[in-house]
C-alpha cells in the first residue's frame, strides 16, 4: 500500500485543479424539471469525471483516492498482499439521474516505466454521455466512429514522458471510458 501511495505522486496540480473545478457538478441530480441544457451539463460532467478520475488512476496519482472518497465513491486498493510493483483499485458510485458507475484500474511499476490502466463504466445509463466531446481535447488526436449501435472513440497523446491511449464508447446499453498511460521513469 505504501508503494502504491508513494508511487502515485506523478500528476501535476492541474489535474487536481480540473477535478475541483468540476466538483460542484458532481452533486447535480436529474429531476422532472431539469431542462435539456441541465441534462446535457450533467452528461458532460459524467464524462469529465470519467476523464479526470481514470486519467489520474492511470497516471499513478495518489490524491485520487481522497477525491474518490470525497465524492461518494467506495474505493478499494488491493496490492495483492506482499507482491511489489503491482497495485489495483476499484470503486463504484451512483450518479443520480445517470446510473451506477464502476471504476477499475491498476498500476504496474517497472524499472524504466510505469504502466497505468483504468476503466469507468455505466451500464444502461439514463442519459447519453457525449463521447464526441473527447474530440475537442487539444492534447488528444484520434477519431470517432458512429455505428448503428452507438459512438466509438479512439484517441492518443504520445508526448513524452507520458504516452496516453483512450478508448470510449456510448451505446444504447452502456457508457465506457478506458485509458492506458505509459510513463517513462526518471
Amino acid at each position: 500500500m505504501e508503494l502504491f501511495k508513494t508511487g502515485l505522486k506523478l500528476v501535476a496540480v492541474s489535474a487536481l485543479a480540473a477535478a475541483l473545478v468540476t466538483a460542484p457538478a458532481f452533486a447535480q441530480t436529474k429531476s422532472k424539471d431539469k431542462t435539456d441544457e441541465d441534462l446535457a451539463e450533467l452528461a458532460a460532467t459524467v464524462l469529465a469525471s470519467a476523464r479526470h478520475l481514470c486519467d489520474r488512476v492511470a497516471a499513478n496519482d495518489e490524491s485520487v483516492l481522497d477525491t474518490l472518497e470525497e465524492f461518494g465513491w467506495e474505493p478499494e486498493v488491493d496490492s495483492f498482499g506482499e507482491i511489489p510493483f503491482y497495485h489495483e483499485i476499484d470503486g463504484s458510485r451512483d450518479y443520480e439521474g445517470v446510473g451506477r458507475a464502476d471504476l477499475w484500474g491498476f498500476v504496474e511499476l517497472y524499472p524504466t516505466h510505469i504502466i497505468g490502466y483504468c476503466t469507468f463504466e455505466i451500464i444502461s445509463p439514463e442519459l447519453d454521455i457525449p463521447v464526441e466531446d473527447l474530440s475537442f481535447i487539444p492534447e488528444l488526436t484520434g477519431e470517432l466512429e458512429e455505428a448503428e449501435d452507438g459512438v466509438y472513440a479512439s484517441f492518443s497523446n504520445a508526448d513524452a514522458p507520458h504516452h496516453v491511449f483512450v478508448q470510449a464508447r456510448r451505446t444504447i446499453d452502456s457508457f465506457f471510458y478506458q485509458v492506458t498511460d505509459i510513463i517513462e521513469r526518471e
